[in-house]
């Protein structure tokens, strides 16, 4: 398939086209569209930006020009093209057929130019870009989408709106993560690793935290932590007002077509924050940097891209990584490493994890419906701290207990066992009485009406009691699930200074749901009396099952107290030791 080039690219090759025959050049070759570009107002802006000294760069171009074989002034003729020329626009057509692009446009060429090997002109634009060939072509990228007179191909500029719109769109590449903290657990304990960030983001130079430890500690709750004190003006004066906007690799590497576009995203997104001012980026799974974006091996990759930003300091970066990847990918690169202030991020004690789940208890009930004791919290902690050996602390534990109240809740949701068995059997009489009746046994029949009616009274009497008991749980449920908004309201309201509002809820509202769950608290325990049909409670025999069906260790010894292992401790052994 042939592919056209654009009206711009077409006016530049033309252009080199002239450069080739203006000194009788046999062959028109590569360096002959670099003499071109170079004498582009557009292509000279973008090699200012990153500080090109233009001047040597045309020089030796010149120079090289010169010393190529020239075709006496008697001979009619049309320069070929160079090998070197032909592979060019191959691998041009490569680019735009790999960005899905119709036509060929500058940057194609140029990112192809840049790729040719034993080539002057590659070798040339190499040199003198050093490491900011990325940022150069993101700029060049820029700046032909944004010459749209010039070009023709882009449509007409968008009213003042569309233009505020249009400087704000890098905010679809990140999250920001002060606006989405009440959707996540908040966080408990941390007090220390938590002030230490914050020390750190306070700092003039090499501001910018990387928090290192294993997966399932909680190094990102730990950033939607300091998201929350943000919110709560619970912070320095230098970080009041702060936005945290999370980066995600996956997300800047997503529909891009090639390099230049990846890099125009970081850039994007970069420039973005920066003019925002007094906003930082957090970067989960940092050494995803590492070769993000990178074509080739030596080329510039996601990481060189954040340099001069890191450098500057004019913006904040928090990293999040485990110690496995940052020994293998992160340390390497010690231009980076060097920027950061590393923070280990430990797994917290059995004691501490207890305290973060008692902190985080009200959400899982609120969202469950179910209730925790803080034997049962007790227990989920201990038992993932020594059973589940290849996850970590708090993660697991947090897993564990709301998977179990998953478990619950779909069991609180279904048919009573009793009441299921009490149904199967009327169906199974009256199966058994339809047979019967073609016989005409009719003693048989009125026993089996019998058997079918006192079934069906105790399954009406099972109904009701369970539909009863359901509606007083609802009713608690939702007052609790009132509670908690209540309670986020107030927070709300006292960080606005709405003192009034915040004592009536308080004193008032909340007090009344309370009230109200201590009466349906109250009405269920008389209704259930010691034959509960709904169980509302996470116990120690739900976090079992849960274990045992994590790691295959049956329930009964898990439920199997220390001291009565000890008991039959002489047992055990002489059932496994012979002599």
């Amino acid at each position: 398939m042939t592919m056209e080039y654009t009206e711009r690219m077409n006016g530049l090759l033309h252009r080199a086209y002239l450069y080739a025959t203006g000194g009788r050049y046999e062959l028109l070759v590569p360096e002959h569209l670099l003499q071109a570009l170079l004498d582009d107002e557009t292509f000279r802006a973008a090699l200012l930006a990153c500080r090109v000294d233009i001047v040597g760069l045309e020089r030796e171009v010149k120079e090289y020009v010169e010393g190529l074989d020239i075709v006496p002034e008697s001979e009619d003729y049309d320069p070929d093209l160079s090998f070197q020329f032909e592979n060019m626009r191959s691998l041009a057509a490569n680019h735009a057929i790999y960005a899905s692009r119709e036509t060929i446009d500058v940057t194609h060429f140029v990112y192809a130019m840049m790729e040719l090997e034993e080539s002057t002109a590659a070798f040339l634009l190499n040199k003198y870009l050093g490491d900011s060939k990325a940022m150069f072509l993101s700029t060049l990228i820029s700046m032909e989408e944004d010459n749209i007179e010039e070009r023709g191909e882009r449509r007409e500029a968008s009213n003042n709106e569309e233009s505020d719109e249009e400087d704000n769109s890098w905010k679809t590449l990140v999250t920001c993560m002060n606006d989405t903290v009440d959707q996540h657990n908040p966080l408990i304990g941390r007090e220390q690793e938590l002030e230490r960030t914050i020390q750190v983001l306070c700092r003039k130079d090499k501001n910018n935290p990387l928090h290192v430890g294993e997966p399932g500690v909680g190094k990102t709750a730990l950033v939607y932590g300091l998201a929350a004190r943000i919110e709560h003006g619970e912070v320095p004066e230098r970080l009041e007002g702060s936005r945290i906007y999370q980066m995600d690799m996956g997300t800047m590497l997503a529909g891009t077509q090639f390099r230049g576009d990846f890099e125009k995203r970081i850039k994007q997104v970069m420039d973005g924050v920066e003019k925002e001012g007094h906003a930082i980026v957090y970067i989960d799974e940092i050494h995803n940097m590492i070769g993000a974006g990178r074509t080739g091996d030596g080329g510039p990759d996601a990481s060189n891209m954040l340099k001069p930003y890191l450098e500057r300091g004019d913006i904040r970066f928090i990293g999040s990584t485990t110690y496995e990847e940052y020994n293998r990918h992160f340390a390497r690169q010690r231009g980076i490493v060097r920027r950061f202030q590393q923070i280990d991020i430990a797994e917290p004690s059995v004691e501490d994890t207890i305290e973060i789940l008692k902190g985080l208890r009200p959400q899982y009930e609120s969202f469950h419906n179910v209730t925790y004791s803080d034997d049962v919290i007790e227990y989920a902690v201990r038992q993932s701290a020594r059973l589940i050996t290849d996850r970590q602390l708090p993660d697991k534990a947090i897993d564990l207990i709301d998977e179990a109240a998953a478990k619950l809740r779909i069991e609180m949701d279904s048919v009573p066992q009793g009441l299921d068995e009490i149904s199967r059997k009327i169906s199974q009489l009256e199966i058994e009485r339809a047979a019967i009746k073609r016989d005409g046994d009719e003693a048989r029949i009125a026993d089996l009406d019998k058997q079918i009616a006192e079934l069906k009274d105790r399954e009406s009497d099972y109904n009701a009691k369970w539909k009863s008991e359901k509606e007083l749980i609802n009713h608690i449920q939702q007052n609790k699930i009132d509670i908690e908004q209540l309670n986020f309201e107030a927070e709300r309201a006292e960080r606005n200074g709405d003192y009034g509002r915040v004592a009536e809820i308080r004193y008032s509202l909340i007090k009344q749901k309370q009230d109200d769950n201590a009466k349906f608290q109250e009405q269920l325990r008389g209704m259930q009396g010691d034959k509960a049909l709904i169980k509302e409670e996470v116990d120690s025999d739900d976090i079992a099952e849960i274990v045992s069906r994590w790691t295959g260790i049956p329930v009964t010894k898990m439920l199997q107290s220390e001291k009565d292992k000890l008991l039959h401790l002489e047992e055990e052994l002489h059932k496994r030791v012979v002599g």
